[in-house]
Protein backbone atom coordinates (compact mmCIF):
# COMPACT_ATOMS: atom_id res chain seq x y z
CA UNK A 1 0.00 0.00 0.00
CA UNK A 2 2.90 2.37 1.15
CA UNK A 3 4.67 1.28 -2.38
CA UNK A 4 1.22 1.63 -4.72
CA UNK A 5 -0.32 4.95 -2.97
CA UNK A 6 1.48 7.12 -5.63
CA UNK A 7 -0.11 5.19 -8.34
CA UNK A 8 -3.86 5.19 -6.58
CA UNK A 9 -2.91 1.27 -6.78
CA UNK A 10 -5.86 -0.61 -4.61
CA UNK A 11 -6.78 -3.58 -3.11
CA UNK A 12 -9.14 -6.62 -4.17
CA UNK A 13 -10.98 -8.49 -1.44
CA UNK A 14 -12.54 -11.86 -2.12
CA UNK A 15 -14.34 -12.60 1.49
CA UNK A 16 -16.13 -10.82 3.88
CA UNK A 17 -12.42 -10.70 6.42
CA UNK A 18 -10.18 -9.53 3.36
CA UNK A 19 -12.90 -6.90 3.02
CA UNK A 20 -12.86 -5.63 6.26
CA UNK A 21 -9.20 -5.55 6.32
CA UNK A 22 -8.87 -3.55 3.09
CA UNK A 23 -11.14 -1.30 4.18
CA UNK A 24 -8.83 -0.85 6.98
CA UNK A 25 -5.42 -0.33 4.84
CA UNK A 26 -7.42 1.81 2.59
CA UNK A 27 -8.83 4.32 5.08
CA UNK A 28 -6.13 5.22 5.70
CA UNK A 29 -4.41 5.61 2.16
CA UNK A 30 -5.13 7.23 -1.27
CA UNK A 31 -8.80 8.38 -1.23
CA UNK A 32 -8.45 8.00 -5.01
CA UNK A 33 -7.43 4.31 -4.42
CA UNK A 34 -10.21 1.34 -5.95
CA UNK A 35 -11.38 -1.41 -3.59
CA UNK A 36 -12.66 -4.02 -5.53
CA UNK A 37 -15.02 -6.29 -4.12
CA UNK A 38 -14.48 -9.98 -6.17
CA UNK A 39 -16.43 -12.20 -4.20
CA UNK A 40 -19.12 -14.34 -3.45
CA UNK A 41 -21.87 -11.96 -3.18
CA UNK A 42 -24.62 -12.56 -0.52
CA UNK A 43 -26.71 -9.42 2.07
CA UNK A 44 -23.86 -8.81 4.28
CA UNK A 45 -21.03 -8.81 1.78
CA UNK A 46 -23.25 -6.09 -0.15
CA UNK A 47 -24.19 -4.27 2.59
CA UNK A 48 -20.58 -3.74 3.74
CA UNK A 49 -19.85 -2.54 0.26
CA UNK A 50 -22.16 0.08 0.79
CA UNK A 51 -20.75 1.33 4.09
CA UNK A 52 -17.28 1.44 2.57
CA UNK A 53 -19.02 4.22 0.11
CA UNK A 54 -20.30 6.17 2.89
CA UNK A 55 -16.20 5.97 4.30
CA UNK A 56 -15.56 7.65 1.38
CA UNK A 57 -13.60 4.86 0.20
CA UNK A 58 -13.46 4.25 -4.06
CA UNK A 59 -15.47 0.99 -4.41
CA UNK A 60 -16.45 -1.48 -7.42
CA UNK A 61 -18.32 -4.56 -7.20
CA UNK A 62 -17.33 -7.36 -9.44
CA UNK A 63 -20.68 -9.91 -10.52
CA UNK A 64 -19.25 -13.25 -11.75
CA UNK A 65 -22.66 -14.71 -12.36
CA UNK A 66 -25.98 -13.25 -12.70
CA UNK A 67 -27.30 -14.49 -10.46
CA UNK A 68 -25.05 -12.26 -8.01
CA UNK A 69 -25.74 -9.07 -9.98
CA UNK A 70 -29.63 -9.68 -8.95
CA UNK A 71 -28.46 -10.21 -5.04
CA UNK A 72 -26.74 -6.54 -5.40
CA UNK A 73 -29.80 -4.86 -6.70
CA UNK A 74 -32.17 -6.73 -3.80
CA UNK A 75 -30.22 -5.89 -1.47
CA UNK A 76 -29.68 -2.45 -2.61
CA UNK A 77 -33.48 -1.80 -3.35
CA UNK A 78 -33.84 -3.13 0.46
CA UNK A 79 -31.27 -1.05 2.03
CA UNK A 80 -32.93 2.27 0.40
CA UNK A 81 -36.25 2.15 0.39
CA UNK A 82 -36.61 0.20 3.92
CA UNK A 83 -34.14 1.30 6.09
Amino acid sequence: MKFGSAFHFGLEAGSKSELLLAMSYLCKGNPEALLVYNGFKDAKYIVFALVTRKLALNTMIIPEQEEELDQVFTTMHAIIFYA
